[in-house]
């Protein structure tokens, strides 16, 4: 059986990881001496993390990490402010601002997942001052997924996940300003994955959180209950609820 390991942080008191790789690469946040949060990736598990810097603020937090060693996530513009950008680091020098979906480039925007062909997903701010989930395909520029009418917050879509094939998951929020899970294809566009599946009365999914290259989608409802959605002979969707 394999053993928990415990990841060093950069030299503060705490850290969270949330990606790791087949190589063993691990990308988190850790804090440092001037409790500052970094986005870091640890190389190994008993090595050191690596900061990996932000756009002149404090903080920031990698998301993700792929089989090549590219990472996502956000780093602070401006010191002691929430002005983040989504960011790419192709596994070497800075970290590339990935900008938003505004014309000018201004505006918030968080890079949450990437594939192993560096199509990387998230949300930004577009030109109706809101927070979209988009799609980054790998030298393409950033596109607005869409949303499912509603917005809560300011944010009306993030996309949290991609696979090879380009299938998108994340969460929306409907005109009556509930959160619900969506898939988004390029063929379907953006859908909301509870129309997409026969659903246990009562049941909402409310987030979606990772895809799998088999379209394996995983992520809580709105009773906060872990769900796990499946195929069960060829082609029919099935739901796990997992406790």
């Amino acid at each position: 059986m394999q053993q928990m390991q415990d990841l060093i942080p950069i030299p503060g008191s705490y850290s969270r990881a949330y990606s790791i790789n087949d190589s063993g690469q691990v990308v988190g946040f850790s804090n440092n001496d001037a409790d500052a949060i970094q986005a870091v990736i640890w190389q190994n598990s008993t090595a050191t993390p690596i900061a990996l810097g932000t756009f002149g603020g404090d903080h920031g937090t990698a998301y993700d990490i792929n089989n090549s060693g590219a990472v996502v996530g956000q780093a602070e513009v401006t010191p002691g402010s929430t002005d983040n950008r989504a960011f790419y680091w192709p596994g070497s020098g800075n970290i590339q601002d990935l900008g938003t979906l505004r014309a000018d480039g201004t505006g918030l925007s968080t890079a949450r997942g990437l594939n192993d062909l560096g199509d990387i997903v998230g949300s930004a701010t577009n030109e109706s001052n809101l927070q979209e989930a988009f799609i980054k395909l790998s030298g393409q520029d950033m596109k607005g997924l869409g949303s499912l009418g509603g917005s809560v917050g300011g944010l009306m879509s993030r996309a949290q996940d991609v696979n090879k094939d380009g299938q998108v998951v994340g969460y929306a929020y409907t005109s009556q300003g509930l959160m619900h899970a969506f898939l988004y294809t390029e063929n379907d566009g953006f859908q909301d994955l509870n129309d997409l599946i026969n659903l246990p009365e009562g049941v909402i999914l409310a987030r979606a959180l990772g895809i799998n290259d088999f379209g394996e989608i995983v992520g809580y409802t709105l009773a906060n209950r872990a769900f796990l959605l499946t195929r069960k002979g060829a082609s029919v969707p099935y739901l796990l609820l997992l406790d």
